[in-house]
């Protein structure tokens, strides 16, 4: 029997990638576990187990998606709600991915990754922020007993872009010369004129396509750095920050 610890049939959330753990019971000695979301996959996502245990993410549609579970022996099915949350009243994270306006668009990224333009990025931050929005679910589920977590716009309805490209009126040059306070304090004022509707109800977490980190020559191959020695080497990262203009809930973070 395939077993859940932490969802049931009919449960119901307000965020689109589902963390499922569970077991089996008794261990078959599978290797392996099988998870399709019915009417949606065509072929379901492998998942690796280690004696029996497992610990799998399942992207949800918006609506009522039925999840089969599998291995060789055992196979189980449940319902979950991916259910778009109706409240005017709550905040809600708006990714973006922010270019200079002498910029490329594209990230730092290993010689063999042939597609590092912001179409690849908007992806890499999507999926980042899901996982991030289910890690931290799953997190007070097991300290409080409930889930919570942050909304992004598609979990409120706003079915726009969920991720922005913002072209910024900076130079490459400015925001490596210029203090990082002072690029952060531009951008926020950049965002409240370009994205003005509801800006009371968001928060912003900006990444910037420009960030570069240039590994000295004196560096040993393979070696661990420190958060300390990796700012030192980095231009174009901005830490966590708060526009005094605006109200106290519009928190920026650029990373």
């Amino acid at each position: 029997m395939i077993k859940l610890v932490n969802a049931h049939d009919m449960m119901i959330v307000n965020y689109g990638l589902l963390q499922l753990k569970g077991f089996l019971d008794p261990f078959c000695g599978c290797e392996q576990i099988v998870v399709c979301r019915e009417s949606t996959d065509v072929h379901g996502m492998e998942w690796a187990m280690c004696y029996g245990k497992f610990k799998i993410f399942v992207p949800l549609n918006i609506g009522m998606n039925i999840i089969a579970l599998k291995c060789i022996h055992f196979e189980a099915k449940f319902r979950v709600i991916y259910k778009i949350s109706t409240s005017t009243k709550r905040y809600h994270v708006v990714p973006v991915y922010v270019i200079c306006a002498d910029g490329s668009g594209h990230f730092q990224a290993p010689v063999e990754l042939t597609d590092s333009g912001s179409h690849a990025a908007r992806k890499r931050i999507i999926f980042g922020m899901r996982l991030l929005q289910s890690l931290t679910a799953e997190n007070l589920l097991a300290e409080l007993g409930e889930r919570s977590t942050f909304l992004l716009c598609r979990d409120v309805g706003q079915l726009t872009d969920e991720c922005l490209i913002h072209h910024s009126k900076m130079s490459l040059a400015e925001v490596y010369e210029m203090d990082p306070k002072m690029v952060w304090k531009k951008l926020a004022q950049e965002f409240y004129a370009a994205y003005p509707d509801g800006f009371d109800q968001k928060k912003w977490i900006a990444f910037m396509a420009c960030t570069r980190h240039c590994t000295p020559e004196s560096a040993v191959p393979d070696s661990v750095q420190t958060y300390e020695q990796l700012l030192k080497t980095t231009k174009g990262y901005f830490a966590l920050g708060k526009f005094d203009s605006f109200s106290p809930a519009n928190f920026l973070f650029f990373l």
